[in-house]
């Protein structure tokens, strides 16, 4: 039986490159494989079960070191990897789910909740702080976040009454759309479908689980 992984690249920097040997226990899974991964390119990994795809794909993410050779992604890539668990575990909603890998919104929140609490306060320089604040979650595109999370769980199926139920409630195959859908909403997935900077997304079986 195959088993299909895809590897989406869409960087447009510095490509991973490697010459690589990966074990599992005494067994060679890879041994001296070669390969690099071209700007904008779209990959398919293709192998038997165990044949170590996904392995291979947590080694680029950074899960997992390679037993010989050498790994090479460019500084300036942005990588997300969407594992076969999906969001199994989680205690969030769909919504908040969906934001929760939003770092760069993240941030500017807790930054804005800050300096707004320290005007509050009187403290020194607040006024400036909160300036900067609301400079920073302008940039990282605070004003419209909402609309496009609302975007990214519409286009994979979720409808508006979904947002606010929980992930647990779902099955494996509608958890896996969760997950790509906080996959896409990440630095990596902004970059790799439009962003400024260059970003690489690593899909295990995704299209198998979300037809689950």
């Amino acid at each position: 039986m195959l088993a299909l992984r895809y590897l989406l690249a869409f960087s447009r920097g510095l490509s991973p490159t490697f010459t690589v040997c990966i074990q599992a226990g005494d067994r060679d899974l890879l041994s001296n494989a070669e390969w690099r991964l071209q700007p904008g390119s779209r990959v398919g990994l293709v192998g038997a079960n165990g044949a170590g795809k996904s392995t291979l794909l947590k080694c680029l993410c950074g899960e997992r070191k390679v037993d010989s050779g050498h790994l090479v992604i460019g500084p300036q890539v942005e990588l997300g990897f969407l594992p076969q668990i999906g969001v199994s575990g989680s205690t969030l909603t769909v919504w908040e789910e969906a934001r929760s890998q939003m770092s760069d919104l993240l941030e500017a929140e807790a930054a804005l909740e800050s300096a707004v609490k320290a005007l509050e306060a009187g403290e020194a320089m607040a006024a400036e702080r909160l300036n900067d604040a609301q400079t920073l979650y302008a940039l990282a595109g605070g004003y419209d976040a909402d609309k496009r999370i609302a975007n990214v769980l519409t286009g994979l199926g979720f409808k508006q009454a979904d947002w606010t139920r929980a992930s647990s409630m779902y099955s494996g195959g509608w958890q896996m759309r969760i997950a790509l859908a906080r996959l896409l909403l990440s630095p990596a997935g902004q970059s790799a479908t439009g962003g400024g900077a260059d970003g690489m997304l690593l899909l295990d079986e995704v299209l198998r689980a979300c037809r689950a």
